[in-house]
């Protein structure tokens, strides 16, 4: 597993819009853009469509991480967890992912 500090920006896709905008359920965009300006984050509420959309290509981890805090939802809510089972990369086949 990659630790988080050594990433900088996740490749977004119009699914990971779309488990966000589940998540957000009650929170408004511009309630949900408002809590991320107090948290420091400059982020409209115009952004976070295009990212629910997934018109935005990446997506900073930061952003991510405080999305998740403010909604009280864990990163792996949002995003789907790939563990891979090899030893070498070598030995690295898409059977070996799992999700």
């Amino acid at each position: 597993m990659i630790p988080l500090e050594y990433v900088s920006r996740l490749l977004w896709s119009r699914e990971l819009g779309e488990r966000l905008k589940r998540l957000r359920s009650k929170v408004s965009r511009r309630e949900l853009a408002e809590k991320l300006k107090f948290a420091g984050y400059d982020c409209s509420h115009q952004n976070l469509q295009r990212i629910e959309d997934g018109d935005a290509q990446t997506v900073s981890v930061e952003l991510v991480l405080a999305i998740c805090e403010i909604l009280e939802a864990s990163l792996g809510q949002l995003i789907p967890v790939v563990r891979l089972d090899f030893e070498r990369p070598q030995d690295f086949t898409i059977q070996n992912l799992h999700y």
